[in-house]
């Protein structure tokens, strides 16, 4: 009976080690379960809030105000998301590499996202961009080995001679019977805004003052500086550039003799409301090269634009010219925000 009673009670006691084993293995998985789908709503959170990161960056780009490199933090839903946007056009053309941090609760998300860059037609985006028609009785010769020479007019173009390295794009009729034109003819096509620009702004904005109506030789501030300098008046300029940066001019530039890059690490931009006059000694000359007026090519012989593009509302084009687009812009629109070229910026 003894026996009997000592196995009955070794029984219970087995039955409820059991028992107590199960419900300590449930709890466990229920509340492995609960952590699990807590992760994954955590990262679902995190996710949806770098999406919206995403979204604000990818508008400010079409908008033109994206700066690269920045950073900038996101608070949604309970979710904060610190971005860092970098250039990733050394890998991919145009793009930019989106890297956030998300927190959500205890938890930290990392992730990153290659996107594109905007793109929105801009005159700066051809190596000759003219508001009105293109009527040239003298050759125009661009880019090289079929591309680097896309032209465009808001107007009528009329070539003779020469060579496009590119695509001719025309808000009305294309007549190149003598050019050799290596990419897409397009006529009729809609109209890129050509912006205008406002002497007052830009002097607000500028770093720097030029006091001096002629100019030989300019040395800008570091690669990472973009000095805006403002003048007020005529200009006069020639010689050496070095650096990056932007001359903006309330009233006529001449290029009196040959400009150029003292490095290829150097980048000039010249503005003005008014007329740009590229003389007749001038050969050689460099630049992105805004005027709200008349762009004039003097002389008798091929000028040569050896790195930039030119954007005008009108050109008269005497001497012809041979003109090599510089992509810096296109690579990389940020930089032509910072470079303060209209269209990107204010």
């Amino acid at each position: 009976m003894r026996r009997t009673r000592g196995s009955a009670i070794l029984f219970v006691v087995v039955l409820i080690a059991a028992a107590t084993t199960i419900l300590v293995a449930a709890t466990s998985l229920s509340t492995n379960s609960l952590e699990a789908q807590r992760r994954r709503e955590d990262s679902t959170t995190a996710r949806y809030a770098m999406d919206a990161a995403v979204a604000q960056i990818m508008a400010d780009s079409y908008a033109g105000t994206l700066l690269v490199p920045s950073s900038r933090t996101l608070t949604l839903g309970g979710a904060t998301c610190s971005v860092v946007i970098a250039d990733n056009s050394a890998n991919i053309s145009r793009t930019a590499l989106v890297t956030g941090t998300t927190t959500v609760g205890s938890r930290t998300f990392v992730e990153s996202r290659v996107v594109a860059e905007a793109f929105t037609a801009q005159p700066f985006y051809y190596t000759v961009f003219v508001n009105s028609g293109i009527a040239s009785a003298s050759a125009i010769l661009t880019g090289s080995n079929g591309s680097n020479g896309d032209i465009c007019s808001n107007g009528s173009i009329v070539l003779t001679g020469g060579t496009i390295n590119g695509d001719v794009d025309s808000g009305g009729t294309v007549t190149a019977p003598t050019t050799t034109i290596t990419g897409t003819t397009n006529a009729n096509t809609y109209a890129i805004n050509f912006p205008s620009v406002d002497s007052g702004t830009y002097q607000a904005a500028a770093n720097r003052v030029l006091s001096g109506s002629l100019v030989f030789g300019f040395t800008f501030g570091s690669a990472s500086t973009y000095d805006l300098v403002y003048h007020s008046g005529t200009l006069s300029i020639s010689g050496s550039i070095s650096g990056n940066g932007t001359i903006y001019c309330s009233n006529d530039i001449t290029i009196s003799a040959d400009l150029t890059y003292a490095n290829s690490a150097s980048h000039l931009v010249l503005i003005t409301p008014g007329k740009i006059n590229i003389s007749s000694s001038v050969r050689n000359f460099v630049g992105y090269l805004y005027c709200g007026n008349q762009l004039t090519l003097s002389g008798v012989g091929l000028k040569n634009l050896l790195r930039g593009n030119f954007a005008c509302s009108s050109m008269t084009n005497v001497s012809g010219f041979y003109a090599t687009y510089d992509p810096f812009i296109w690579n990389s629109p940020s930089e032509a925000v910072k470079l303060h070229i209209p269209g990107f910026w204010p």
